[in-house]
């Protein structure tokens, strides 16, 4: 079981209940020549489904301890996360409002709905154990609506009972992640509620990844394609998603590369940092990205340290797709940075990835 001793109370073996879908059959690997995938930044909780490829994984964060680390689900297969939980002490709730949710979607969907029924009867069945599961997180406003939630679940036909966003603003305790879930939900195409989110959570890239798409009633949440329909970004903001870790919360990597292209046409004309130039010139020219970022980490490392740390990361995720093969150099470096930072947290999770 992966996380770190003080905290493996909130986690327990979940693989009776089916409808949660989480269990500990497969390992999560990585971190070396021998298993390119880029799973470097995120160490698996659970496993998701049968496959071994998708994890309810934690995000390690440069200078945090371990309970402030983002709860994420994960897919090896693109090597991209969606952050479900602001923290190990709100992920069950979160995840529990999560899940049913795409459940409920599912259910409403698709016309064969055997095993969507299947899923959300078991979590009917093993209610009391998610009762018990629950008080672990100290949330009696969670557990107070836990009955309501239950009474969705038996009324899946009733779609308005549902009410994801208040469900999730008590899962979280009102966190920055509920905050993003609530304006996702309610206010999509506010720009003026979005732009100050994410001014006030500028180190979460769920807040920068909304204001790249919009809502249509017919297709719901679509990304924006030029850059004339984003006149409201802002050259900072642009350099910002540049140097985030644009492998969480941005999406698909086709999603990520139309983000990156729509940064570099916004930022070509004015850059503001010097050091991007050469990254902005490869992404005009669609080049390969992944040592790019790796220059790129090496010269803001002693002066912008998570900036650096996602440059690193970053650099490992692209060279993997455009080459899928592990960036070991990049990984190297890694190591020596976090060495350098002093971060014991990050450095026990390195060591447990060369195990």
């Amino acid at each position: 079981m992966a996380f770190y001793p003080e905290f493996e109370k909130y986690l327990i073996n979940l693989d009776a209940i089916r409808g949660l879908d989480l269990n500990w059959y497969h390992s999560f690997e990585g971190c070396n020549p021998d298993y390119p995938f880029p799973n470097v930044g995120v160490d698996s909780l659970y496993s998701i489904g049968g496959t071994g490829h998708d994890h309810l994984v934690y995000i390690p964060m440069l200078h945090q301890s371990p309970e402030s680390y983002p709860i994420a689900v994960f897919s090896e297969e693109e090597g991209n996360a969606t952050t479900i939980a602001s923290s190990i002490k709100t992920w069950f709730p979160s995840f529990l409002v999560y899940h049913v949710n795409s459940l409920l979607k599912s259910y409403q969907r698709l016309k064969n709905k055997t095993y969507t029924n299947q899923d959300l009867d078991s979590i009917l069945a093993h209610r009391n154990t998610i009762e018990e599961f629950v008080k672990v997180f100290d949330n009696p406003d969670f557990e107070a609506i836990l009955p309501e939630i239950f009474n969705c679940i038996e009324k899946r036909d009733e779609p308005d009972n549902w009410d994801y966003a208040k469900f999730y603003h008590i899962a979280e305790k009102d966190s920055y992640l509920s905050q993003c879930i609530h304006l996702e939900m309610h206010f999509p195409d506010d720009l003026e509620k979005q732009m100050a989110y994410h001014q006030k959570y500028p180190f979460f890239n769920k807040g920068l990844r909304n204001l790249f798409v919009h809502l249509r009633l017919e297709d719901g949440y679509v990304p924006f394609k030029k850059i004339e329909e984003l006149e409201y970004i802002t050259p900072e903001i642009a350099e910002r998603v540049l140097l985030s870790n644009i492998k969480v919360d941005f999406g698909s990597s086709g999603s990520i590369t139309r983000i990156l292209r729509l940064c570099a046409n916004i930022l070509k004309p004015k850059v503001h940092n010097p050091e991007l130039d050469t990254l902005l010139d490869a992404i005009e020219e669609d080049s390969l990205l992944g040592d790019i970022y790796f220059e790129l980490a090496q010269r803001l490392a002693e002066t912008q340290p998570l900036e650096a740390l996602n440059a690193i990361q970053n650099a490992i995720y692209m060279h993997n797709l455009d080459t899928e093969e592990f960036h070991e150099p990049a990984f190297e470096f890694l190591k020596d940075f976090i060495e350098i930072q002093n971060d014991a947290f990050y450095e026990k999770y390195l060591e447990s990835k060369a195990e």
